[in-house]
Formats: structure tokens, sequence, C-alpha cells
């Protein structure tokens, strides 16, 4: 998300090493580092997966218009000494026009940063993962010989 340019902020934790007064509203970008060292620390997922923290999109590449948080609250749900819970509830939002060049595509937008497309996936596969052709499996190179078909 953060080498995507994606504005993000956290909007709720749940996690040991996570303190919603200290962590809430944050940028995915600013927390980042901290992040890294809670999953040394506690084996916390960086990424949020074990619904340790949630997010909230304000921009993106993508995006016609970006999110502005005029008005919101804390609330902690559980105040609990080792892993307390709290959340912000919005109460008001607006849309926000961005400058973006008047022939720009969504495709345009992404020029530069690290999306993978299908086939990127597919040799991301550890030679050990691919099944044995033999056996009804395909290999890689099978797979890249037909990327340029339509399916």
């Amino acid at each position: 998300m953060v080498d995507c340019n994606i504005n993000a902020i956290i909007i709720k934790v749940a996690a040991l090493g996570l303190d919603p007064t200290k962590h809430l509203g944050l940028r995915i970008s600013e927390i980042q580092p901290y992040l890294v060292k809670m999953n040394e620390k506690y084996g916390l997922n960086i990424c949020g997966e074990g619904g340790e923290y949630e997010t909230f999109t304000l921009d993106c590449p993508l995006f016609k218009k970006s999110i502005v948080i005029d008005d919101y609250e804390t609330v902690i749900h559980s105040n609990d000494a080792i892993a307390p819970v709290g959340y912000i509830n919005f109460l008001k939002l607006r849309l926000v026009d961005k400058k973006l060049p008047e022939e720009s595509s969504y495709l345009d937008r992404l020029v530069g940063f690290p999306v993978k497309n299908s086939l990127d996936y597919i040799t991301d596969i550890d030679e050990d993962d691919i099944v044995d052709s033999d056996k009804g499996g395909i290999y890689v190179e099978e797979i890249q010989d037909c990327s340029d078909q339509v399916w």
C-alpha cells in the first residue's frame, strides 16, 4: 500500500502492541516501521490480516476525488491493559476533486507502481510448488507459452 502511494489511515486497533490513543488516525506510511517492530516482538501481522487493525483509504492513484475527514470521534471498545480495542467513528466526511490530467486513464495512473499481473504471480511460484506434469499438472513454461492467448 505504501509503495503504491495509497493514503490509508488506521481506523481500528485490536492487538498487543497497538494502542488506540497512540495509533488511531496514523497513516500506514507513518506506522509501517512500528508494525515491523511489533511483528518481530509479538508476531503481529504487518498487513493486519489477523484483525490486528483496520484501515480506511482516503486517497490513492485510482481515485478521482480524495476523502477528507471533517469530524470524527474515537471510541474505546475495550480498555484492556494488554490489547486495548478502539476505533474511529466518522461523523463528517467530504470528497475533494483532485487535479488530474484531462485524458488520464486508470492505467495511466498506475504506471510506475509495483502492480503485478497474473503472469507475474505465476512466475513467482517456487519450482518445488509446481505439480509434476506427468500427474496432470502444468509447468510455468507451458503457462508462459500461452500467456498471449485470450481465454
